[in-house]
């Protein structure tokens, strides 16, 4: 069977190319290698070496004619995703969700064509909230939660009647159809474009509501590739993972692996017909449960190569950070900033007499200036909170100082010696 993918240089469409290709099949992917998604990589996978590969949009009615060239089935996958970017972007996701997919059923409708069968990816993001039920009243279909139940906290859905808490169910293919983001509705009208003109033309048809799907190869450059890929970065580079609402906000995760054998299952020959299937595992897990989840995996692997690993409350992670990093950086770049520039008012050398301790600082003070920028700039509540106690330190030993109080200065140079002590002994000093 020749089949023609259409972004199938993505996340999905690349692993089932592969799946196919094991299989047998004659493969062509049209893909526009979206910056968004690709950045600037303009090739598919080495594993896909010598599968015939147009590079362009679906948008383009040409490029759709030489792309259903003596193609059997069509597996549609070409879309604009992310639920936020679509409710600004609506031209971007109108032109190629919809007019992209009535390009490829017009040439069907006015062309010779050997296709036999078209496979649409859809989304979850159709039902909108989904189902749930309530313990007395039954299933409910709620609305969208507003701004005040949000902002209030209440972020259970709750039942009109009885003003109970709701709970999740599955939710199935005949479930109420309600899109709360244009990136939904755009899905919704593909589907509907796919199952009607696929029973005009007298060929089968399939939508596909794929569910969260995760796995090796997803793109860590858009912002809407899922928080699985966004959780794992975030934990990989020690940043912190932000948890919005309660975290028990609940998905379904389904495996790349089962998405591309539900999509091939579509595929086999002993299929026909027009239906829409959900493609998911049926199990809810809360996104608290994913991060949790992730944060423990990457332990388990650091701790394999004798890492040890504290784990700690975001904002007492920003004020050590601040102390123990941030504001050593700043003083070096301070101290360094403060002798060039008595170099330049006296005329006189000042750094050429470096000591150790000022060299010291100089090592420090040659980090990254743009990183350090940066470092600062975001995370300016920990810093400035830090640097206001420092000052008040500074205080105290300018005072110290001025009135020839030497006990006090000798108790804090023999703690803070007693404090490098203990990191040596520790082997913090590498």
């Amino acid at each position: 069977m020749k089949i023609l993918i259409t972004g199938g240089a993505g996340f999905i469409g690349s692993n089932l190319a592969k799946k196919l290709i094991k299989r047998g099949h004659d493969l062509r992917i049209l893909d526009n290698f979206s910056k968004q998604i690709h950045g600037n990589n303009q090739s598919l996978d080495s594993e896909l070496d010598g599968v015939d590969l147009i590079i362009g949009d679906v948008r383009n009615k040409s490029v759709i004619t030489q792309s259903l060239d003596d193609v059997n089935a069509v597996v549609h996958l070409a879309a604009e995703t992310g639920t936020g970017q679509s409710m600004y972007q609506l031209e971007e996701y109108q032109h190629t969700n919809i007019s992209g997919t009535l390009n490829i059923i017009n040439h069907l409708l006015h062309n010779e064509h050997s296709v036999e069968k078209i496979i649409v990816a859809s989304s979850r993001a159709i039902y909108g909230e989904g189902r749930y039920s309530c313990k007395k009243h039954g299933v409910i279909y709620p609305d969208e939660r507003s701004e005040i139940e949000m902002s209030n906290g209440q972020f259970d859905h709750k039942c009109k009647l009885c003003n109970r808490n709701l709970e999740a169910e599955a939710t199935p293919e005949n479930a109420r159809i309600a899109p709360l983001s244009f990136y939904g509705i755009t899905k919704q009208v593909q589907e509907q474009i796919v199952t009607m003109y696929a029973k005009v033309l007298g060929i089968s048809g399939y939508s596909l509501r794929y569910q969260n799907v995760y796995g090796p190869g997803q793109s860590l450059m858009n912002p809407y590739t899922g928080i699985m890929a966004i959780f794992s970065t975030l934990a990989r580079n020690n940043q912190t993972i932000r948890i919005f609402e309660d975290g028990n906000e609940s998905r379904d995760f389904v495996y790349i692996d089962d998405v591309i054998d539900a999509t091939i299952k579509c595929l086999s020959p002993d299929m026909h017909g027009i239906e829409s299937f959900n493609i998911g595992t049926g199990n809810p897990t809360s996104v608290y449960k994913v991060a949790e989840s992730i944060i423990n995996n990457l332990k388990k692997f650091l701790s394999g190569f004798g890492a040890i690993i504290e784990t700690m409350k975001p904002e007492y992670h920003d004020k050590i950070l601040a102390i123990t990093s941030h504001l050593p950086h700043l003083i070096a770049y301070t101290i360094v900033g403060t002798a060039t520039d008595l170099e330049d008012q006296t005329k006189h050398d000042v750094v050429r007499f470096s000591a150790t301790g000022f060299r010291d600082f100089t090592r420090i003070a040659s980090s990254d200036p743009i990183m350090w920028r940066d470092v600062f700039l975001n995370n300016k509540d920990a810093v400035l909170e830090m640097l206001q106690r420092f000052s008040e330190d500074l205080t105290y030993l300018q005072r110290a100082i001025r009135w020839s109080e030497g006990e006090k200065l000798e108790e804090l140079f023999t703690k803070t010696r007693e404090i490098r002590r203990s990191i040596i002994k520790e082997g913090q000093d590498i």
